[in-house]
């Protein structure tokens, strides 16, 4: 086989193509519509060339296709090329759905008048004459063919340029311009292809077809203003270095050589010294000025992170730091418009999780909200590769084609070119998205760069600001359950007044009427015509021992008052205790028999050293107590009152104390309620259910005997508590009460209110 030049360059150009489109699918899949538009378009070149390279070859596979498509293969892919080029200007330009339904007609119809036209049979005969014009079959085929390029290569230039006009982001201008460019080279390979140049035609479209790539597959692309002034400044650069060279060199040698005869060596010295010391130093100050006027004066990155750190580290209100932030990188980098954002993860309304982006001000845009689910890719990106995005990449990356429809209509209404996540330590905390720049070149990779940079400085006081927004909350709370709980507190303190106001009034107003029922009660007990009916004694019995025990509570009632109104007067002298629980007992020895409960007193409380206090008031004291270890122990029960001698020191006791302590084999106290059992009119368990009388198991009462105690301990300066682990009638765990009372008061000897 004979390797021509022509099947030469259309086979590369194949490989090129077949080549590039393999890149494509690699770099942007199949998902990505603007992907698939380029690899039909890369798949019709590859089509359209290697049938001419397999032609070269002697193949001749063309030579099955009818007449018309074998002499116009070239004509056929470039048309058909306009066609998927009008496509993807389409999608680059991002226009309205409404374009397409013209751009399909149009298809259409220009393909079936083109396909009509091969049925015609093919050959050299005439067809018909237009105004002198003789037209062929052949000439009509190119002729349509050449028409439909035309109108569409045309149609897709006018798009470009208005979207151009149209576009908000420079990056899309961007974009557009470096198609346009693209296509205009292909336009030139076209026409020469067209004229019959098909080897230039055919490399001058590679080029065009690499560009039209390269905007594709690359989202981040290079701003030609930029590029350009880059260029113009390299070649004046160079430029002005050649002539300053020849200048110098002409100059020496006219001097030294022509004026003074001198050696050339001695020449080629000085014009070394001259080179290094006058002429590249000119040289450097003169780069440094067109780098100026080309690109204005260079950012000190330093001074800018500096400064930066210096006007955010003192801010600690969310307010003020977002303003700050925003307006600072908008100066910065020249851009019009920019949001800080917070972010917050919580649980959804179905249990997933998801991130919560909203500004980080007080009064805040419902519309700039956004939800993320935590697994979509765009917050997978953001929170832990922690990598900057900008919106050119998220709209042509296949890896973010599968993202919700409600995150890009957010993006959609956030409006911006690039987005920046904050973190800090190894938490998502913040987004600082911003707009496309005024002077519309678009974000290279020194800006991102220190973008992450100022994110990173802005990660410490966003988490300062937030942790002071925290307290201040935290402390209005406070401040709001403080005042809550003082109200309620002053409505327990009205209540509970309101209760000793009750007990006094109702103890004085009943001490009366009682007795004169107790006097009147003993008077008919007396009686010997009443004694002697056993009904009638029996009955009076019951209303003396009623009386009595009213008396009884009354006077509990009486001593709860004083108790509440600091005015229990003691009279304090040496006491012993073991009588004095003696004699409770002693008086308590029908009931215990009654409920067959076995009672020890232990040999240690006759060994207690005396206190100082008050005999009558320590009687109530224990008398409370064992009753209610009775009333709370079932029958055939255990108590058990023991005692120990409290050396010097002992708590808050210098000169010591003694300890009583009366266990018992009952019901026991829920834990939860310890404290509450020595409160007033406390009952234990459902009243309703509590049996009457003061002996009973279970027996009912006022509920002032514990509190009584512990009033009249606290006078003793004393203390008392209770221990149990816990309340179950089938299992009777037992509670044990303490009560301490110190060897001398304070006040030993006197009277203590």
């Amino acid at each position: 086989m004979i390797f021509e030049p022509d099947m030469l360059i259309h086979s590369i150009g194949a490989l090129f193509y077949i080549t590039l489109l393999l890149v494509v699918i690699r770099k942007r899949g199949l998902r990505n519509s603007l992907a698939r538009g380029l690899n039909i378009f890369l798949l019709i070149y590859f089509l359209m060339e290697a049938g001419l390279a397999l032609d070269f070859a002697g193949y001749y596979l063309l030579d099955y296709l009818p007449d018309p498509v074998v002499l116009f293969w070239v004509g056929y892919g470039i048309f058909l090329g306009a066609i998927v080029m009008r496509h993807l200007g389409v999608l680059v330009a991002r226009r309205t759905v409404r374009l397409w339904r013209g751009d399909l007609v149009g298809v259409v119809v220009w393909f079936l008048l083109v396909v009509g036209i091969n049925f015609i049979p093919f050959s050299n005969e005439l067809l018909f004459v237009v105004g002198g014009w003789e037209i062929y079959p052949g000439t009509a085929v190119f002729t349509c063919l050449l028409l439909g390029w035309l109108i569409f290569v045309g149609l897709t230039m006018r798009l470009i340029a208005e979207s151009y006009q149209m576009a908000r982001f420079p990056t899309i201008r961007n974009r557009l311009f470096i198609l346009g460019l693209g296509y205009g080279v292909l336009l030139v390979g076209n026409i020469l292809s067209f004229m019959g140049q098909e080897h230039l035609g055919t490399i001058i479209s590679v080029l065009g077809i690499l560009e039209i790539a390269y905007v594709v597959l690359i989202p981040c692309l290079p701003h030609l203003g930029v590029a350009f002034r880059r260029v113009i400044n390299s070649v004046i650069y160079v430029l002005l270095e050649f002539v300053s060279y020849v200048l110098s060199f002409w100059g020496i040698q006219f001097t030294l050589i022509n004026l003074f005869n001198v050696h050339m060596i001695v020449v080629g010295a000085a014009l070394a010294l001259l080179i290094m010391f006058l002429v590249n130093p000119l040289l450097r100050r003169l780069q440094k000025w067109m780098d100026r006027l080309f690109f204005g004066e260079e950012q000190d990155t330093s001074a800018i992170l500096r400064e930066y750190s210096q006007n955010i580290s003192n801010i600690l209100d969310m307010e003020l730091l977002s303003a700050v932030v925003v307006d600072m990188v908008r100066d910065m980098f020249g851009v019009d418009s920019g949001l800080l954002f917070l972010v917050e993860l919580e649980m959804g309304r179905t249990g997933e999780k998801q991130f919560r982006i909203q500004q980080g001000r007080k009064r805040k845009d419902a519309s700039l909200t956004g939800i993320m689910p935590a697994e979509s890719m765009l917050a997978q990106v953001w929170e832990k590769e922690r990598r900057a995005l900008t919106q050119a990449e998220i709209d042509m990356l296949p890896c973010y084609q599968s993202i919700q429809a409600d995150t890009r209509q957010w993006l959609s209404r956030l409006d911006m070119d690039v987005y920046v996540p904050i973190h800090a330590q190894d938490e998502w905390v913040g987004l600082l998205a911003l707009g496309p720049k005024a002077s519309g070149s678009s974000y290279f990779a020194e800006d991102i760069d220190l973008l992450r940079t100022l994110a990173d400085q802005t990660a410490v006081a966003l988490q300062n600001a937030r942790l002071v927004e925290s307290l201040m909350r935290v402390n209005t709370e406070f401040q709001r359950a403080y005042s809550a709980m003082e109200d309620a507190h002053t409505k327990l303190q009205r209540i509970d007044r309101t209760k000793s106001d009750f007990i006094s009034i109702a103890s004085h107003e009943l001490r009366t009427p009682l007795t004169v029922l107790s006097g009147y009660s003993q008077m008919l007990l007396d009686a010997p015509d009443l004694k002697a009916n056993p009904v009638y004694a029996d009955a009076l019995d019951g209303v003396v021992d009623g009386a009595r025990r009213l008396h009884k509570i009354i006077d509990s009632m009486v001593e709860i008052a004083k108790i509440d109104t600091h005015e229990l007067a003691l009279q304090s002298e040496s006491v012993k205790l073991e009588p004095i629980v003696s004699q409770v007992c002693r008086r308590s020895a029908k009931v215990f028999r009654e409920r067959k409960l076995k009672v020890i007193i232990d040999k240690k409380v006759s060994e207690l050293p005396p206190v100082n206090g008050d005999p009558d008031a320590l009687k109530k004291v224990f008398d409370h107590l064992v009753s209610n270890a009775v009333k709370y122990t079932p029958d055939e029960g255990m108590i058990t009152i023991s005692g120990r001698h409290l050396q010097e020191g002992y708590l808050k006791y210098p000169q010591g104390g003694v300890e009583i302590t009366i266990k018992d084999s009952g019901i026991g106290i829920d834990p939860r309620y310890i404290e509450l059992v020595f409160t007033k009119f406390y009952q234990t368990g459902d009243i309703a259910l509590h049996s009457s009388g003061k002996t009973k198991f279970k027996g009912g009462g006022p509920g002032l005997g514990l509190a009584i105690v512990r009033g009249i301990v606290d006078a003793h300066d004393g203390m008392v508590w209770v221990e149990s682990p816990g309340c179950d009638e089938n299992t009777n765990p037992g509670s044990t009460f303490y009560v301490i009372l110190p060897l001398y008061t304070t006040d030993a000897g006197q009277d203590k209110e």
